[in-house]
């Protein structure tokens, strides 16, 4: 025997964890609660137990679920009480437990599509959860053979649980994309009738360009869940990457028709307006090839009205403001060949009838970017979209300035002074992140009052700055604030 875990030690174990809980307990979740026992010993542990007439099992859907007798209750509450330390790592167990499902339950709520988000609908799924939750944490951190374990860890807690193979896939798609296919195989026959491994499926089947099973995946969701816009606009997808564009443009139209169809997630409407664009682009890009320019034309008018309509109603992202950009090249691609540059004015007007709205990371993008439409834009129209961003305050200083443009991404206090910013990243687009320390602001003090802040969801502080490089790299220097706005 294990010193420590030798039989009785088990048997008043999960005696103890089931008095504590106060209430009928799978075996999941005795896994969770005793994790120092493995599966043959906690097998063992309840088997003895029922058979000496300590527990009694009832049935709850397809778990068994272990009580307590009366007088294994009196010989635990007089004889063999719960100690105070095992009490409070079963408490502490238990409220992580119900942390995870009632995040989860909200999330689901909020938007169910998000591949981000473990599903669970039991407690033995969220226990599951957890660990794939640590799992995908894991991975994230580099540590993929720790990541392995925890998911063999949640296989061998509830191998029928299917959120286990997707999640695995996700893990497992660059490395190697025929176990991550098998894994999504083996979630949908564990769970035919999840709509949402069937979506995650069709997603990786897109990755791997294998279009017709995309298709079958995605339709096979939409059996399951007909209505949902997630889906419907991801088909849509899936026939634009195919070259199916009028078939994908009349599911984008049908959608954007009524802006109550879309996701009430911020981020994923953007996204349906950001395919839609893209969609008519790659259209008139293919038209471009057959000199069928009044169509190219056609195409380029209806994307610029989606996008029109994605700023006036506040779902844009920096996707958006990308294809912005994309459109311009085919732009530049037809007025050279159509010798006309209708398109041009077309397209600064809705820059000119939106660059009030423009939401701060546009504004940001604008700044950064800006420079890049010079070589797409013929140099006439490039001056009066400078003069449209120039009026708007958008650009504050020359292209060929030597300042950078950012956004404070996160501020740390002083040890000592915990009231003032020791030093904080600036975020400036893309991959680019400064550090910065308390000396390299111009004034000192102006960051202390937005320590408490939630820079992601509660303000939004623009700032200019020098690069400077040391030893570890670059640094941002020279810090002014040029705009603090609240967010939404």
């Amino acid at each position: 025997e294990i010193i420590g875990l030798n039989k009785p030690y088990r048997l008043g174990l999960c005696n103890k964890a089931i008095a504590c809980l106060k209430r009928p307990v799978s075996n999941v979740e005795l896994k969770y609660y005793l994790d120092d026992l493995d599966e043959i010993q906690l097998q063992q542990a309840l088997n003895q137990l029922f058979n000496s007439s300590m527990l009694v099992s009832s049935a709850e859907n397809t778990s068994k679920l272990y009580s307590l007798t009366g007088i294994a209750e009196e010989y635990i509450g007089l004889l063999r009480p719960v100690d105070k330390d095992f009490y409070s790592s079963i408490k502490e167990k238990q409220k992580k437990l119900q942390q995870v499902v009632e995040f989860g339950s909200k999330e689901k709520n909020h938007y169910k599509y998000d591949l981000g988000v473990i599903h669970s609908t039991t407690k033995d799924e969220a226990i599951c959860a957890l660990y794939l939750k640590k799992a995908l944490s894991a991975f994230k951190d580099g540590n993929n053979e720790h990541a392995e374990e925890l998911i063999e860890k949640a296989k061998s807690i509830m191998a029928e649980y299917s959120e286990i193979y997707r999640v695995n896939s996700f893990i497992l798609k660059e490395t190697n994309p025929f176990l991550a296919e098998t894994e999504l195989e083996t979630g949908i026959e564990i769970n035919e009738r999840d709509p949402i491994i069937r979506y995650a499926y069709a997603q990786f089947l897109l990755e791997q360009e294998d279009f017709s099973k995309a298709l079958e995946q995605i339709e096979a969701a939409l059996l399951l869940d007909p209505n949902e816009t997630a889906l419907i606009s991801f088909k849509a997808w899936i026939l634009t990457m195919n070259g199916s564009y009028p078939d994908a443009i009349v599911i984008y139209e049908l959608i954007l028709s009524d802006l109550s169809n879309l996701s009430p997630h911020r981020k994923f409407r953007a996204s349906t307006f950001d395919q839609a664009i893209g969609c008519y682009r790659r259209y008139a890009e293919r038209l471009l090839l057959d000199a069928d320019f009044d169509s190219v034309e056609t195409q380029i008018i209806k994307a610029l009205d989606v996008a029109n309509k994605a700023i006036y109603s506040k779902n844009i992202d920096s996707g958006i403001v990308k294809q912005f950009f994309k459109l311009t090249r085919v732009i530049n691609r037809i007025s050279i060949k159509s010798k006309q540059n209708n398109l041009y004015n077309e397209f600064l007007l809705v820059i000119e009838s939106n660059v009030v709205d423009f939401n701060h990371f546009t504004r940001l993008w604008f700044r950064n970017n800006l420079i890049d439409f010079e070589e797409y834009i013929d140099l006439f129209y490039f001056k009066k979209l400078q003069d449209i961003l120039n009026k708007n305050s958008i650009i504050l200083s020359s292209l060929n300035s030597s300042n950078e443009v950012g956004f404070i991404h996160n501020l740390i206090s002083n040890e000592r002074f915990p009231n003032t910013v020791s030093y904080g990243f600036i975020n400036a687009g893309g991959a680019n992140r400064y550090f910065f320390s308390r000396s390299n602001l111009v004034i000192k003090d102006s960051l202390d009052t937005y320590l408490e802040k939630n820079l992601q969801s509660e303000i939004f502080i623009e700032v200019n700055f020098q690069l400077g490089v040391n030893e570890k790299g670059n640094f941002a220097k020279d810090i002014n604030i040029i705009n603090i706005s609240e967010l939404d």
